[in-house]
C-alpha cells in the first residue's frame, strides 16, 4: 500500500486545503525540480507564486549538496539527457535524503528508454507520488504503451492509478480534463478545471510542481488534493480574463498567487470520492 494516504471523506476539507496553501507561503519551502527544459520556465513562475522558491539545477557534481538542503524533489523525463539522468541516479543513491519525491514519467510510453528509468525510479520505493497523464500511468500499469509524443491517448480510469499504487507503493495521481488520485484503498475524482488548461504547454508539468509545493510543507495524501485543487481552481479564474493561450498562461500564474479561502471552499466542493 501507499505511505501515503488519501482522507478517507470530505470532512474539514476546505479548511485542510486552505491551511495547506497558507503553510506553502508562510514556510516558502525549497523545491528543487530535476525537469524538462519546455517546462522549467512555467514550473518556476507557479512555484513563486504559490510561495514556494524554484530550483533547477541537474548538474551532477553539485545536486546532491543541492538536494539535500531543499524541501522536496521533482524528477520530470519529458526531455531526457545524460545530466539530467545522471542527476537522478545519483539522488536516488543517497535515497533522495528521505525527501517528498514526485515523479513525473512524461512520455514513458513512447520509448523503451523512459519505460525502463521510470520503473527504476518507481521501484526504489523512494517514490511518494507518480504524476502523469492517463496514457502514462495506463503504460506503467499495463506495460508497453501506444503514445503519440507526450499527449495522453486515453480516457482516465481510476482502476490504473489504484494499481500503480498498490504495486509501487505510492500515490498515483491521473491528471486530466478530470484528475483521479488513489493511495491503492482510497481513491477520489476532481473535476472543474477550465478547458483551456489542456491546451496549455506543460500544463501536466506544473500540476506536478503545484502538488509538490503542499507536499513539501505536508507530506500526506491530502496535499496531493491540495495541490491538483490549486490548478483547477486557478485555471477556472485565469480563463474569465483570457482570450487566448498567451493571456491564459499569464493570468494563470496571478490566479496561483491570489488562492484564497473562496477558492478552497469551491475546490472542495470538485472532489468526490469513487
Amino acid at each position: 500500500m501507499a505511505l501515503l494516504t488519501l482522507p478517507a471523506d470530505g470532512a474539514d476539507l476546505e479548511k485542510r486545503i486552505g491551511e495547506i496553501w497558507g503553510a506553502v507561503r508562510l514556510a516558502r519551502p525549497l523545491l528543487h525540480h530535476l525537469t524538462n527544459r519546455v517546462a522549467a520556465p512555467l514550473q518556476a513562475l507557479v512555484a513563486s507564486a504559490l510561495g514556494a522558491s524554484p530550483l533547477m539545477s541537474a548538474w551532477p557534481v553539485e545536486v546532491a549538496a543541492l538536494a539535500e538542503s531543499s524541501d522536496a524533489i521533482l524528477f520530470n523525463l519529458g526531455t531526457p539527457g545524460d545530466e539530467a539522468w545522471a542527476a537522478m541516479r545519483i539522488l536516488l543513491d543517497h535515497g533522495c535524503f528521505g525527501k517528498p519525491l514526485l515523479l513525473d514519467p512524461v512520455g514513458v510510453g513512447a520509448s523503451v528508454a523512459r519505460m525502463d528509468f521510470a520503473r527504476r525510479v518507481l521501484d526504489s520505493g523512494l517514490v511518494s507520488v507518480c504524476k502523469g497523464n492517463a496514457s502514462e500511468i495506463r503504460a506503467l500499469v499495463r506495460g508497453g504503451g501506444d503514445m503519440r509524443g507526450v499527449d495522453a491517448g486515453h480516457p482516465v480510469e481510476g482502476n490504473d492509478a489504484r494499481d500503480l499504487a498498490r504495486r509501487f507503493g505510492c500515490v498515483a495521481a491521473i491528471t486530466g480534463c478530470e484528475d483521479v488520485v488513489s493511495d491503492g484503498v482510497r481513491t477520489w475524482r476532481i473535476g472543474g478545471g477550465s478547458p483551456l488548461l489542456p491546451r496549455l504547454p506543460a500544463s501536466g508539468c506544473l500540476a506536478g510542481t503545484s502538488v509538490l509545493a503542499c507536499l513539501a510543507v505536508r507530506n500526506g495524501g491530502i496535499s496531493v488534493l491540495a495541490g491538483l485543487l490549486a490548478v483547477k481552481t486557478a485555471s477556472e479564474t485565469a480563463a474569465r480574463s483570457a482570450s487566448g493561450l498567451g493571456g491564459f498562461q499569464s493570468a494563470l500564474v496571478d490566479a496561483f498567487c491570489s488562492l484564497g479561502a473562496r477558492d478552497a471552499e469551491h475546490g472542495a466542493s470538485l472532489v468526490r470520492r469513487i
